[in-house]
């Protein structure tokens, strides 16, 4: 009995041989760890605000329409993680905002940036950059923000 991404590729109505993984997970990164995403929920969890989430959803829906026409409905599977990551950024946004400062989360939303960027430039294979690898950085910004203010 085979299990993994290959058997639920097989399920979808596109080859797996069409989808380049590499790709595919840059694509997953620029919609799951964009400053700008992960920005906007975490504002709608402080503040009840949807508009940056909003606009966000109107710009991955597009870029989701030009990516479909390279990869198929693989596309449409990134919506899970997704969907995963927001919610538990959602919920734990009220945990976030007494230990924010608005200097952290400039540093964030421009680590979200830099990474969109170097998504940008691994999808128009302008530079293979490994995006995976820069991940971390997302996690450990805000520590290290609010220690460059304490000694600084």
């Amino acid at each position: 009995m085979k299990s993994g991404l290959g058997t639920a590729l097989k399920k979808l109505p596109v080859s797996s041989d069409k989808i380049n993984m590499d790709e595919y997970v840059t694509i997953v990164a620029i919609f799951c760890a964009s400053g700008f995403g992960i920005y906007g929920v975490l504002t709608e969890g402080m503040t009840g605000d949807p508009s940056i989430l909003l606009s966000k959803s109107i710009m991955d829906l597009f870029t989701a329409v030009l990516f479909a026409g390279s990869m198929g409905a693989a596309v449409s599977l990134i919506a899970i993680p997704q969907f995963g990551v927001f919610l538990a950024l959602f919920f734990l946004a009220r945990l976030i905002v007494p230990v924010t400062t608005p200097e952290l989360l400039n540093d964030f939303v421009a680590c979200g940036g830099i990474l969109t960027i170097a998504a940008g430039l691994r999808v128009s294979k302008i530079k293979d950059i490994p995006l995976i690898n820069m991940l971390p950085a997302l996690v450990l910004v805000m520590p290290f923000s609010a220690l460059w203010g304490k000694i600084f």
